[in-house]
C-alpha cells in the first residue's frame, strides 16, 4: 500500500490488476484440470456409497462415466468441447427424481468443501449443476413440481410419498459407455 495525495493509504492497483485477471479467466482455468478431476471422483464416490443412489451405476462403467462428466464440465466451464452424448438422452431413461437429483448436488456442495473452492467458484459451479437440473431430473417429476407450486398456493394437499408416477428406467443388462 501507498499513501495517495490525502495522505490515505491505497493499494499501487497491482494487487486490483491480479485480481481482475483472475475474474476474467474462465471457471475451469480457476479450477484447474486437477480439482476438476479431484471434484467429480468425490461426488462419484459418494453417489456410488449412497443407497439411494448407487442403482444407477449397476450397469455402467463408472470409471467411463466419470471420465464423460469430466468432459462435459470442463467444456462447461470454459475448457473446451464437449463431444458426447446428450445429456437428456443419457439421463433420460434412469427416471432421476429431484430429491436424488439434490442428493448429488449435496454431494457436490461436500466435495467442493474438501478441496477448499472459493467462495467465488463453488457458486458458479453449484449454479451449473443445477442448471443441469432441467435436462437430468425425469419429465414427470418436472411436471409434478411445476404444478405443486401453483397446488401449494390453493391450498390443496400435497400429493403423498410413493403415489408418483416413474418413467425410464430400462432394464438393459449392456455395459454402456
Amino acid at each position: 500500500p501507498i499513501r495517495d495525495g490525502r495522505g490515505s493509504l491505497t493499494t499501487t492497483g497491482h494487487d486490483s490488476e491480479v485480481d481482475d485477471k483472475k475474474a476474467s479467466q474462465t471457471l475451469y482455468k480457476r479450477i484447474g484440470q486437477t480439482k476438476l478431476d479431484a471434484i467429480v471422483a468425490d461426488v462419484y464416490q459418494a453417489m456410488q456409497a449412497d443407497v439411494g443412489l448407487a442403482r444407477f451405476f449397476a450397469r455402467f462403467r463408472v470409471e467411463a462415466l466419470q471420465e464423460k462428466t469430466v468432459e462435459y464440465l470442463r467444456a462447461e466451464w470454459g475448457g473446451g468441447t464437449y463431444e458426447g452424448p446428450d445429456l437428456w438422452i443419457a439421463h433420460a431413461h434412469l427416471g432421476v427424481t429431484n430429491e436424488q437429483y439434490d442428493g448429488m448436488v449435496q454431494f457436490y456442495i461436500q466435495a467442493l468443501k474438501r478441496q477448499n473452492i472459493p467462495a467465488r467458484e463453488t457458486k458458479e459451479i453449484l449454479d451449473s449443476i443445477e442448471k443441469m437440473r432441467s435436462v437430468t431430473v425425469a419429465l414427470d417429476q418436472q411436471l409434478q413440481a411445476s404444478l405443486a407450486k401453483p397446488v401449494a398456493k390453493a391450498g390443496a394437499p400435497p400429493r403423498p410419498k410413493g403415489q408418483n408416477m416413474q418413467v425410464g428406467g430400462t432394464k438393459a443388462s449392456q455395459t454402456l459407455y
